[in-house]
């Protein structure tokens, strides 16, 4: 397993993660399957477009869900 180089992309999260992950697994996994496999799809066929947009879906499911993410950091763990 490579080291962590980044936070997790989840509104609120400041959970390190490696490189090639979006999202630190608590946030990943609350991502609805359909949209977890467009990511997926989206980043390996280079669309940066269609990534972009699932990217801002998947955050604003993470907000719904945890409204306090907004402006708040979560500790790394």
């Amino acid at each position: 397993m490579s080291a962590p180089t980044h936070a997790c992309h989840a509104p609120g999260c400041n959970r390190l993660i490696q490189r090639e992950h979006l999202m630190c697994p608590k946030h990943w996994y609350m991502l609805p399957d359909r949209l977890r496999r467009a990511i997926n799809r989206n980043w390996r066929m280079r669309d940066h477009e269609a990534h972009a947009a699932n990217c801002r879906e998947a955050q604003d499911i993470i907000l719904r869900q945890e409204p306090h993410a907004g402006g708040q950091d979560e500790d790394a763990a």
